[in-house]
């Protein structure tokens, strides 16, 4: 295994270094923050190291503004970039190891850590100071811990691991915080309750597990009288789909009926919502196809003057492959699953299913906001990725083993 992660980890600062000089992106604070987003989690940092008043605390939590001040102190642009191509270059070499680790065939290895390294969107970003290449680089640590943890599943360590790594992920991107709350108040009682129970103390290891997101709750609640991690999601709801659909119905321009949203309660925009469900769901349906199968590389032309057409294309044509293979892997994900369970392989189980559920919930959500295209996909491309690969490997034996097992008339 050693030998193995040395040969990709040298691979991928070679592509490293061939898709900079494709790319030809300046390392500067003007590009690095040409995004309105990568201005807020730079307020934020300020905010925390200096005080600077804002109001982006409301929608940025602390763990990525905190991880770029300090990258930016230690090395200003270049500082930014450097942490952030670490970042990608430990995303490409957990990928390659998961799927080494579940299906032991280098070669598949190698297959997806280079589709993962052709993903353009994916490296230009590392030019950003935004959130989703840091973020793919937390989903492949945990796809990687839980290949590695197969047969650990049940113990109580387990569990707080994934619990750990949720919170840090839900503290960079708050579209995770839900998956947190369904792994430890859902599966927490189903299948760790009687672990738990026969070990006490493992209830320590859980408090401090969840002490990352304590910080962040009290931010929120001090300084926004707010009781959650982030007001985000909220945000881009009402400022997106419902805002677009709000204004459709009365006529409204999209920047007027964003206006008028503003004051409407929640039970206000869930009567709204009932009334016109047929209008939303439309329009969800259409920021799906748009986000997901038609996101044409926005991600590479963040700052205008720096086109790269090309890639742009390539990453459009990349993107529908991707769609193709959610559509087909959808089944026999499904089926592969529900046998793990039936056989009683909870283990690989658990891997399928939180691959899964990363995977479509982050894609479901997409039909929430518009205007980002490919940026809302790209941290899950790990995810599913591995998911896709090991499920290929995974399929025709364990159908021949299920056809052996019947056929001997074992149960």
């Amino acid at each position: 295994m050693g030998r193995e992660l040395s040969q990709a980890g040298m691979v991928a600062m070679l592509f490293c270094a061939s898709l900079a000089c494709t790319l030809d992106y300046p390392v500067t604070e003007a590009f690095m923050f040409f995004s309105a987003d990568a201005r807020d989690y730079r307020e934020v940092g300020d905010w925390l190291l200096h005080g600077t008043a804002t109001d982006a605390t409301l929608l940025r939590p602390y763990l990525y503004p905190v991880v770029r001040a300090v990258a930016s102190a230690l090395g200003g642009a270049v500082g930014v970039w450097a942490m952030q191509a670490m970042a990608w270059l430990v995303c490409v070499i957990c990928v390659h190891l998961a799927v080494l680790t579940v299906t032991g065939r280098r070669w598949l290895a190698w297959v997806v850590s280079t589709m993962l390294m052709l993903n353009l969107s994916l490296f230009a970003l590392t030019y950003h100071a935004l959130t989703e290449v840091f973020t793919a680089m937390l989903l492949s640590v945990l796809m990687l811990f839980l290949a590695g943890n197969i047969d650990r599943w049940a113990r109580p360590r387990f569990f707080c691991s994934i619990v750990l790594q949720l919170a840090l992920l839900s503290l960079v991107r708050p579209v995770f915080f839900p998956l947190l709350l369904v792994w430890l108040f859902v599966c927490g009682p189903l299948l760790y309750y009687q672990a738990f129970k026969a070990t006490p103390k493992a209830l320590f290891l859980l408090v401090l597990t969840l002490l990352p997101v304590v910080p962040q709750l009290v931010i929120m609640r001090t300084k926004h009288d707010h009781l959650g991690i982030s007001t985000v999601g909220e945000s881009a709801f009402r400022n997106y789909l419902f805002a677009e659909g709000y204004g459709k119905v009365n006529g409204l321009s999209f920047s007027n009926a964003r206006v008028a949203v503003q004051d409407l309660s929640g039970s206000e925009m869930r009567r709204f919502l009932g009334e016109h469900a047929r209008t939303f769901i439309g329009l969800y349906g259409t920021h799906l196809e748009r986000n997901i199968y038609r996101p044409d590389g926005v991600s590479l032309e963040l700052v205008p003057k720096y086109e790269h057409p090309r890639a742009r294309l390539f990453m459009m044509r990349t993107n529908k492959v991707y769609t193709v293979l959610h559509v087909l892997a959808f089944l026999p994900c499904s089926w592969l699953f529900i046998m793990m369970i039936r056989r009683g392989d909870k283990g690989h189980a658990v891997l399928w299913g939180m691959a899964m559920v990363v995977t479509w919930f982050i894609l479901l959500t997409c039909g929430i906001s518009f205007w980002q295209r490919d940026r809302l996909v790209v941290p899950v491309v790990p995810v599913f990725l591995i998911l896709y690969m090991i499920t290929v490997d995974a399929l025709l034996p364990f159908r021949r083993s299920m056809i052996k097992a019947e056929g001997s008339g074992t149960p």
